[in-house]
This record gives structure tokens, sequence and C-alpha cells, in this order.
């Protein structure tokens, strides 16, 4: 059982369970401009497209990235845990979804973490790492209703 109000959603009633998950609109506080701060503190920004393959690349790119990304070890995350060994310093945990109905899928198997570029009226492009494999997954696949966790970038 979760709490929720607005678009930020809590995965556990004591707040803990890889942060708060955020629908996209509130996230981005209405706007559809790629980068801009949003829900994000002053001298911040939401993540763009640029900044996710920024990210990647320079990790040697989406096949590998995911793993360099995780939280290692099975401490949050779920068994084997593939690849993880956080050497970016990303820490990733797995904060899993909120869904549409309002109940919390994939905590402890996956995160996702929105972009700030919108793929349609309905959905957003995000990032997802997952136990069982060590790639930093691309969709465009979001439901923008969806609650999805947010890292913040400084500017």
């Amino acid at each position: 059982e979760g709490e929720t109000g607005g678009g930020l959603s809590w995965g556990s009633d004591d707040g803990e369970g890889g942060g708060g998950l955020y629908q996209w609109d509130e996230m981005m506080k209405y706007s559809t401009q790629q980068g801009v701060r949003g829900i994000c503190p002053q001298y911040w920004h939401l993540p763009s497209e640029a900044d996710w393959f920024e990210l990647s690349g320079f990790l040697g790119g989406e096949s590998i990235a995911g793993g360099m990304m995780k939280e290692a070890g099975t401490n949050h995350w779920s068994t084997p845990n593939t690849g993880a060994t956080n050497s970016s310093g990303f820490t990733g945990l797995p904060g899993g979804m909120r869904l549409s109905s309002g109940s919390f899928d994939g905590q402890s198997s996956y995160g996702a973490w929105w972009s700030s570029r919108e793929y349609s009226s309905l959905y957003a492009w995000n990032r997802t790492l997952a136990y069982n494999y060590e790639h930093l997954s691309i969709s465009y696949g979001g439901a923008r209703f969806y609650g999805f966790s947010v890292r913040c970038l400084k500017d």
C-alpha cells in the first residue's frame, strides 16, 4: 500500500521503497520543453534525451551502462542484479512504478526514470534498469499518468 498526493506517490506507507514516483506532467510542471526545471530545485533541471544519451555514451553505451548505474548487491534489488557495480555513482534503486490503478509494481525488480522529452500527448520517453540485465533500456512506452522515478541534473 502506498500513499499518493497529486502527481507524487510513495511506494510504501513510510515513504521508503526507492523514493517518490511522479507522473510526467506533474514532474514537468505542465511544460513540454525538454530540459526544464520542473520539480527540480533552483539551478537544476530534468534530463533531456541528449542528457541521457551523453550519460550512456560516457559509460560505454546502453548495452553495459545499466550495470554501472545500479546499486551493487541485493539489499534492494532482486537476485541476481546482473552486472551491477554502481561504478558511475548513479546508485539506481528499484523503485518500480505506480500504475494508473494506483497500485505499485516492480519494486525490487526494476527502476524507471523519466526523460523530459514527450513522445506524444499520452506517452513520454524513459529509461529503465532491471535486476536481470545490465543494459540501460530506452522506451517511449511510459504512459504519462504512470509514476516513475525522477533524477535532477545540476545546471
